[in-house]
């Protein structure tokens, strides 16, 4: 499972995501789809653990682990 907890993603003044809560379940399937520079990426580095949230946070796995922490990334 991947939880997005109010996630929100700052690069100085600009927003890059903002304010995200999403559930993706095991074995679920999901689109991101929108312009460049809307976040998607971003949204998706959240969950690897490459980018820390600016606000919110992201959780992995069951039991939900923070994103950033490395067994929660194995658990996945």
């Amino acid at each position: 499972m991947i939880a997005y907890r109010s996630f929100g993603k700052r690069f100085g003044a600009h927003v890059a995501v903002e304010q995200l809560t999403l559930d993706v379940l095991r074995a679920e399937t999901v689109a991101l789809l929108g312009p460049n520079g809307s976040g998607k990426t971003t949204t998706l580095k959240g969950a690897a653990g490459l980018l820390r949230p600016s606000t919110g946070q992201v959780l992995l796995g069951d039991p939900p682990r923070m994103a950033s922490e490395p067994a929660a990334r194995r658990a996945c």
